[in-house]
């Protein structure tokens, strides 16, 4: 449903910003 979807989506922003932090 909408919660997981928006789970997801908060997921992969914390990655994004996981990522951008390593790669400077």
């Amino acid at each position: 449903g909408d919660n997981h979807r928006l789970t997801h989506a908060l997921n992969e922003y914390i990655q994004d910003k996981n990522d951008n932090r390593l790669n400077g």
